[in-house]
């Protein structure tokens, strides 16, 4: 069995960008906001967005956007 390269996880995980949210922290992308993961500000209001056309996360208060 082939060991899994770091690029393969990160491969795997943007894929499943959805799924691994809700199974590692309980986070629900359905069509809604949700508070801001990069921790570099206080959310009090969900601001962070899913965009599942190119499997990004994208916080319009902050500016951050991950992959």
């Amino acid at each position: 069995m082939k060991k899994m390269t770091f690029e393969d996880a990160k491969s795997y995980i943007k894929k499943n960008l959805p799924l691994v949210l809700n199974l590692e922290f309980g986070i629900d992308l359905k069509g809604k906001n949700i508070k801001c993961i990069s921790g570099t500000h206080e959310d009090n209001h969900p601001s962070m967005s899913y965009y599942d056309k190119n499997n990004t996360l994208r916080c319009f208060s902050c500016g951050a956007t991950y992959d």
